[in-house]
């Protein structure tokens, strides 16, 4: 099970899906009249890359996840502040949408690292 979960295509599309359904929470935003133009674009960018992972071979594609989780560390750490800090978490994302955050980072680093860390092999002879 925990290889179905690890594997690169798992990972792309999660990644892909996430980075897609932004675009439709940004757009959403322009009901309450702001416009997220900014991050719209920075969303599709993020899918467009994610999605290129389909195309790569396993190795050039776990190296970019890895990449793609690493780049993304930092900005879900910076989101997670306010609920672990017991801050004002009005301005950023709801919990359900943190714990997703978490999960695919986490995923695409684990992903990404696996051949360095032998996490997700098995040694069956």
């Amino acid at each position: 099970m925990i290889d179905k979960i690890l594997s690169v295509k798992a990972s792309s599309g999660t990644m892909t899906f996430f980075m897609a359904m932004h675009i439709l929470i940004m757009s959403g935003g322009a009901d309450d009249g702001e416009n997220y133009y900014f991050e719209m674009i920075l969303f599709l960018t993020l899918a467009l890359l994610a999605g290129s992972t389909f195309c790569m071979d396993e190795s050039s594609a776990r190296k970019a996840l890895l990449a793609f989780g690493v780049g993304l560390m930092p900005l879900v750490l910076l989101f997670t502040y306010p609920w672990v800090s017991g801050g004002d978490t009005a301005d950023g994302p709801p919990l359900p949408g943190m714990v997703m955050w978490w999960l695919f980072t986490v995923q695409a680093i684990l992903v990404g690292s696996a051949p360095y860390t032998g996490i997700g092999t098995s040694t069956e002879e």
